[in-house]
């Protein structure tokens, strides 16, 4: 009976954290990395009301794979990216964003990055598993970081 209740209590928690989320964007949907696939990832971008500032969560994914579904604070995702300004990175680069240790958190994490609603990211001309930061990369994330509900 204890574990049940406990249950309850972690489902309303979570409920009550989901409230804090205002949806800039519900439902995304973008390719996975293979090019050689019709594969998507789905995705959430969200303001939290508490906070004051803006996160992506990887909702799904089509062809199975697990990921994280945690929340993940996009100025530190900006942070990181600024960091590899003129250089080509793996999406491994990505992990220190994510708590979750799923293998496919990365790869999912840098393809919501160059969805075409986010797009911070683009395949790099060397492989499409790499990537560069878009050419207006300073002026996309200011606009992501001041996004808000509507």
């Amino acid at each position: 009976m204890a574990a049940r209740k406990k249950s309850t209590e972690t489902k309303a928690t979570e409920k009550d954290a989901e409230s804090s989320y205002a949806m800039i964007i519900e439902k995304g949907k973008t390719k996975k990395l293979n090019p050689n696939v019709e594969s998507y990832v789905f995705f959430s971008f969200a303001h939290n009301k508490e906070e004051k500032k803006n996160y992506l969560r990887m909702t799904g994914n089509d062809s199975g794979g697990l990921h994280t579904k945690e929340w993940i604070a996009l100025d530190g995702v900006i942070d990181l990216l600024s960091s590899m300004e003129g250089q080509v990175f793996k999406s491994t680069s990505l992990k220190p964003c994510m708590k979750g240790k799923s293998a496919n958190n990365a790869s999912f994490l840098a393809a919501v990055l160059r969805s075409p609603d986010i797009k911070l990211i683009q395949a790099s001309d060397k492989s499409p598993y790499l990537h560069t930061l878009c050419g207006d990369f300073a002026k996309r994330s200011t606009d992501l970081l001041k996004a808000s509900a509507k």
